[in-house]
């Protein structure tokens, strides 16, 4: 019985050496080349991935998808309108929310959009009563945007609460000013 099986196992391991996919598996670990790793998709826009977050480059803004965790990365901020395709104030929102995606863009303050009518439960998860529900994501915290619906109010909530995330990092007290100065 032992040798019968010895001789099962030798022929086994002999059929799975001489097969091409195994030994040029073989051959490329022997030969130190390792193994190949996942690439993610060409990005034509520049602008990162993340899960659960679809970039429009019409826009520059992120449609939020099912599976999205506005905290998962600790590098960036993100802003997000929640709203509904009915709301009468929504849709005076987007072109505001646009102008806002356009500024902020190439800064670290990521603008999405999330659509509470396809995305019920992810409304819910951040009991989103009224529309448009306008949240800043930061670090594990969460704000909800109290001010006027334009795109130059919430930039300057977004600057107060994320400043060194907004310009790509870069503000002092002179971008400060010069800000505030150009939106008197």
């Amino acid at each position: 019985k032992t040798f019968l099986l010895g001789a099962v196992v030798s022929a086994v391991l002999m059929a799975l050496a001489f097969s091409p996919s195994f030994s040029a598996l073989g051959s490329e670990r022997a030969a130190g080349v390792p193994p190949p790793r996942y690439q993610p998709p060409p990005n034509p826009t520049g602008m990162p991935h993340f899960r659960g977050a679809v970039f429009d480059p019409a826009t520059n803004v992120y449609m939020i998808q099912e599976g999205f965790r506005p905290s998962a990365n600790k590098s960036v901020q993100w802003i997000l309108d929640f709203s509904t395709q009915w709301c009468g104030h929504c849709k005076k929102l987007v072109p505001e929310w646009i102008k806002l995606a356009t500024k902020l863009k190439g800064s670290k303050t990521m603008v999405g959009y999330v659509d509470c009518g396809e995305l019920e439960s992810f409304c819910q998860k951040y009991q989103i009563e009224g529309y448009p529900t306008i949240k800043l994501f930061r670090s594990g915290t969460m704000r909800t945007y109290p001010g006027p619906r334009t795109h130059k109010a919430i930039y300057r909530w977004i600057r107060k609460y994320g400043a060194d995330l907004v310009n790509g990092g870069r503000l002092g007290l002179f971008a400060s000013i010069w800000d505030w100065l150009m939106n008197l």
